[in-house]
This record gives structure tokens, sequence and C-alpha cells, in this order.
């Protein structure tokens, strides 16, 4: 997967040639995991699917953490908000989950740590954030 952000293009390279995935204006971030590429814009982000934004999500998104499988953002309600939404996306079951709600303050986040009932935010303080085992506080999206 390829991000040019001079052109605000996300593009595979598959069998030698790249093919486009998505375009829009104002691109900030790309992240891909298992079966999904998720990307952000100014005050907005959601995952492509068919060259269009999917599972749109209103809100100024940074990705601070990854694995193969698991994206973990911080949601600011508004440009100016002291207090983030955690969001859990997960390929594994295609679904994503907001679990709680943890201050910032930009140059101390030291990352997530992954565990398999509850992830650790390390910002102003430690957050421990339960993953919700019930099914329907998730949301899913097909691949």
């Amino acid at each position: 997967m390829l991000a040019d952000y001079r052109t605000d293009t996300v593009s595979a390279w598959k069998n030698g040639a790249y093919s486009k995935l998505y375009s829009s204006p104002d691109l900030i971030n790309v992240a891909a995991i298992k079966d999904s590429v998720w990307v952000t814009h100014g005050d907005h982000f959601g995952r492509i699917e068919n060259g269009a934004l999917c599972d749109r999500q209103e809100g100024y998104a940074i990705l601070i953490s990854r694995t193969a499988y698991q994206l973990v953002f911080l949601v600011r309600d508004h440009s100016e908000a002291d207090e983030f939404n955690v969001l859990l996306v997960n390929d594994m079951i295609h679904s994503y989950a907001y679990l709680g709600r943890v201050p910032l303050l930009y140059g101390l986040d030291k990352g997530v740590e992954f565990y398999t009932d509850h992830v650790v935010y390390w910002g102003n303080g430690r957050h421990v954030l339960s993953i919700p085992a019930d099914m329907s506080s998730w949301t899913s999206y097909e691949h």
C-alpha cells in the first residue's frame, strides 16, 4: 500500500502494477491492517471500501497504536478538545468499539499496550480501558 499525500491518493501494489484504492482531499494518515485500510482527514475518518469512505466517523482522529489486526485511534470531538475517545478497530472480528475517554498531553503519550480483555493507554498517567466482551457493544463492518 502506498499513500501519496501530495495527490491525496491511496494505492495498492499488486502483480507489478499500482491500482488506486481511494482519493480524497486533505488526506492526513493511512493505516492498513489485516483486511482493511483506514484513513484520517481533518474532522473525520473511516475505512476504505470500493474507492469510498465507509464507516465514516466524525472527529479529529490520531492513530496512536496498532497490531497486525487492530488499530487504536484517539478521537477529539472538536479541534480544541482536551479529552479523547478511544476507538479500537479489530479486523479479526471486522468490528470497532469505543472503549472510553482519556486525557492527552501532547509529547507525553507513550502509546498503548494490548491485552486479551483490555488496553492500557499511557498518556497523562496509566488508563486501563476494558475491551467489550458483549458483541452488542461493537459495530460490525464487512471486509
